[in-house]
């Protein structure tokens, strides 16, 4: 691993060796954090979690095993030292690391070095805000509901309410987020008469090459899965307007009619001044023999999707859109598996 200069902060894109599981991802820093600190060992990476060690040590963490996904803090008071870390898999082998510390040290923390040596490091990334431990925690658990380790019920019981309330921070800093977008790229929120309100940032985002972006800024209201991202930049579809508008009904109409706060009416409305058409995805039965292109991993199990908004019956990629998604109750979410292209089905 190739020297980092000293200073506070840093975030760095890098890549996962060839085969690399996002386990494997998540599990290289928490090891290298139970190596520092042994009294981790008798806990686990999943879930968020928290505990104080000898020497006056806070540690706090969260992991999410199935995402690759994992982020840790640790408040040292009487050196003073305090710092967090995280690894983030973002798809296809990409890595995004780094870590934020405060007082008088500069240099990446050893647990963190420790865990960087199984990754290449690529060039830093220019963020808008570096990222910190309650961003992490934001981010990460809304994914879905995770498992609270603590040393206490109390503990584990603060940590739930923690969690909870940076979910919410998180979501009001999305929402003001669209909001900045639709006035520094020149969009106009597009009120529309009883239809479902909210932020219409889609028509100001034109390039499918800005899916993640895209995704990153609104996962409080819809997820977007690393796969769909990656198929959505090498499409050649001929509308790409047309796919974040679709993806903008599902984050928004779709959503508060799923969560019973507009009428279906509304939904129909939209689908219409669309021109697509949304229902079911697959039968079942045949879900099975298509190789696992309706179910993706999500929450930690494998989910099955059921949903698709289309438009066109070409089978000519840039002319045919497919959106294919399913509603996950416990995050209140649509969860979108594959886009803008068809799946298998009976007639393919």
């Amino acid at each position: 691993m190739r020297r980092v200069a000293r200073k506070a902060h840093t975030v760095f894109a890098a890549k996962a060796p060839a085969g690399t599981e996002r386990e494997d991802v998540c599990l290289w820093l928490w090891r290298s954090l139970c190596d520092r600190y042994p009294d981790l060992k008798a806990y686990q990476a999943e879930g968020l979690g928290s505990l104080e060690v000898e020497g006056g040590v806070t540690l706090r963490w969260i992991g999410r095993s199935a995402a690759g996904a994992f982020a840790c803090e640790v408040i040292d008071v009487e050196s003073g030292d305090w710092w967090d870390a995280f690894v983030l898999h973002v798809g296809d082998g990409d890595v995004r690391t780094g870590w934020r510390r405060r007082g008088r040290q500069l240099d990446a923390p050893a647990v963190w070095e420790d865990a960087a040596v199984h990754l290449r490091l690529g060039d830093e990334v220019s963020v808008r805000g570096e990222p910190n431990f309650v961003s992490l925690v934001a981010a990460i658990s809304a994914e879905g509901g995770l498992t609270v380790l603590g040393a206490d019920v109390d503990e584990r019981t603060r940590l739930a309410a923690d969690a909870d309330q940076w979910k919410a921070v998180a979501a009001r800093q999305a929402s003001e987020l669209r909001s900045l977008k639709l006035i520094t790229r020149g969009g106009a929120a597009r009120a529309g008469e009883g239809d479902g309100g909210g932020d219409r940032s889609a028509p100001a985002w034109v390039e499918l090459s800005e899916m993640q972006q895209w995704a990153d800024e609104n996962v409080d209201r819809i997820v977007v899965m690393p796969r769909a991202i990656a198929e959505a930049k090498k499409s050649s579809y001929s509308e790409p307007g047309l796919v974040y508008e679709v993806l903008e009904m599902l984050a928004e109409t779709y959503r508060k009619v799923k969560l019973a706060q507009l009428d279906r009416a509304v939904l129909k409305k939209e689908c219409e001044r669309l021109g697509v058409t949304i229902g079911g995805s697959v039968d079942p039965s045949r879900a099975g023999m298509t190789g696992g292109e309706y179910h993706v991993s999500y929450g930690g199990r494998k989910r099955f999707v059921d949903q698709h908004v289309g438009k066109g019956i070409s089978r000519d990629e840039r002319f045919c859109l497919r959106v294919y998604f399913f509603w996950c109750a416990d995050t209140q979410r649509a969860v979108v598996g594959w886009l803008p292209s068809h799946l298998t089905n009976s007639k393919t």
